[in-house]
């Protein structure tokens, strides 16, 4: 390890210059820093120190290119040191010095006048005492020099009285004071102290022909800096009826390296560079068989799951392309780049740049799952336009003007159809019952489950409203268990996935019933 005085001194010496960052590219889990300067190199072999970078750069990272006829670079290090700092210079020490000993002063001589005070007082007490002691051994009836008393005991209360006002005075002034000095105490503690500064430098060797000025670039990476996609989708509608999709795509980026990036071309690159490039060895998996039990031999144990459909895009909407580029982000990296200049503070908060806005003619219906939410949420299904694609992430939710929510989206490609949820629609809600009833038939022991979906779509709004309302019901992947069903009421099946689709008109104030019913029958073999 370098010693840190050395390393300091070498860069007084070796023509330490400040290279100011140029461009940043920030990756899901780390940044690239692009930063150039113009120097003054002599003829000859000579060291330049690049000041600047944070202390968490990745030192393999490190390339530096330098621009200029007849030069070439030699070598390229990075150096680190840390140094002891103060909070304040020696004179605001001095200053904060002074400042606590005034307050100290000032304290004590409140405390010895209070204590002056208090001593008066004690004496005037000591005085009304025995003026009361007096009065006790004063013969009763006797009239003659009561004036006097009377006169010595006002004078003793107004002494009494003044010494508690003095009193309170001083010990208002006393407890100010402590105050004082224990704020002055605390500002020179804080004055005084001593922080680790940690620094680093990149040196570069260099060889010119001549003495000349030349330009160099110096690229590293850091971590302590993401980058996460998100946007704002805005519904937008006309008044002919039609509906436009507005979505505009920000980079939400964090930095504490520590460095300054102020007026840099910051782009964002979905690249992962710290990725293994080299495919994985496959070892080989020993697969063993064995005979079942006579008791897993009488019986069929049918377990219900959910899964998940998988499918490209959706079943709605028109791809521009006939072949889909790969998931994520397409098989290709995909980078933006901010339109203007930005400042990224080192604070660890987030920041916020806009990179694409596109506008999308699209369809908004109504739909509802009462399995999962009473509400019914507006949808709008439109076909991703521009040159990038939309990237997985949050979404802000907004119709005309107005901020309806949060949602998410997963990564869709150009010309791909997709959906986005745009709020709820208050005027309709759906209340949904369920009844299950089993029977065993008798001898054979078939077993018959049957199950009642009721749904009521109720529009609380003052208009005739449509939507769509979906619900499921299980398919089965074995023989001995069959799904039938056996009312649906107009609904649209989809047998393969297991929906039954209902496209509804609610009139104002009225309410629709749907129904669904289905029946599951089993062998006595299998158990459910």
């Amino acid at each position: 390890m370098t010693d840190p005085n050395t390393v300091s001194d070498s860069w007084e010496q070796r023509n330490p210059v400040q290279a100011p960052a140029v461009q940043v590219t920030f990756f899901e889990d780390r940044a690239e820093v692009v930063r150039r300067v113009l120097v003054q190199v002599p003829a000859g072999c000579s060291w330049v120190t690049l000041l600047g970078a944070g202390v968490f750069l990745d030192d393999p990272s490190v390339v530096v290119k330098v621009r200029g006829d007849g030069v070439r670079t030699l070598g390229t290090r990075v150096l680190r040191s840390m140094r002891s700092i103060s909070e304040l210079g020696p004179d605001e020490v001095k200053r904060l010095e002074d400042e606590s000993r005034k307050a100290e002063r000032e304290r004590k001589e409140a405390e010895r006048g209070l204590d002056r005070v208090d001593r008066a007082r004690s004496r005037v007490t000591a005085l009304v005492e025995a003026w009361a002691q007096a009065m006790e051994r004063t013969p009763r009836g006797t009239q003659d020099g009561m004036e006097g008393w009377k006169a010595s005991f006002e004078e003793l209360q107004q002494r009494m009285l003044e010494a508690l006002d003095r009193a309170g005075h001083f010990r208002t002034d006393a407890r100010q004071a402590k105050r004082a000095e224990s704020q002055a105490l605390l500002r020179l503690d804080l004055g005084k102290r001593v922080s680790p500064d940690y620094r680093a430098a990149i040196e570069v060797q260099l060889e010119s022909q001549t003495e000349q000025q030349v330009e160099l670039e110096a690229t590293y990476r850091t971590p302590c800096a993401v980058w996460r996609p998100e946007h704002v989708a805005r519904l937008v509608t006309h008044t002919d009826g039609s509906h436009e999709l507005e979505v505009l795509t920000l980079a939400t980026a964090w930095q504490a390296t520590g460095e300054a990036w102020d007026g840099v071309r910051c782009k964002f690159s979905t690249a992962r560079p710290a990725r293994s490039a080299s495919p994985p060895l496959l070892s080989e998996d020993v697969i063993s068989s064995r005979r079942k039990t006579d008791q897993e031999r009488k019986q069929v144990v049918v377990e219900q799951r959910d899964e998940a459909i998988a499918k490209v895009g959706i079943d709605r909407g028109t791809r521009k392309v006939e072949e889909m580029p790969g998931v994520d982000d397409g098989g290709e990296p995909v980078s933006y780049e901010a339109s203007r200049p930005c400042t990224v503070v080192s604070d660890g908060y987030p920041f916020r740049v806009e990179l694409v806005s596109r506008r999308m003619p699209c369809k908004v219906d109504r739909v509802a799952y009462p399995e999962v939410t009473e509400a019914v949420h507006y949808r709008a299904t439109a076909t991703l336009g521009g040159t990038t694609p939309l990237l997985a992430g949050p979404v802000w939710v907004a119709r005309g003007s107005a901020m309806v929510g949060r949602s998410k989206t997963g990564f869709v490609g150009q010309g791909e159809p997709f959906e986005l949820g745009m709020g709820m629609d208050d005027g309709l809600r759906v209340r949904r019952t369920f009844e299950e009833k089993r029977d065993t038939t008798p001898v054979i022991g078939t077993q018959k489950v049957s199950r009642k979906v009721q749904l009521f779509v109720s529009n609380l709004s003052g208009s005739e409203r449509s939507l769509q309302v979906v619900e499921r019901y299980p398919v089965s992947e074995l023989e001995d268990v069959k799904v039938e069903l056996t009312s649906h009421r107009d609904g649209q099946v989809n047998a393969r996935d297991g929906f039954v689709r209902y496209d509804v008109t609610v009139p104002r104030s009225g309410t629709k019933e749907l129904l669904l019913e289905y029946r599951i029958e089993a062998a006595s073999r299998v158990v459910m």
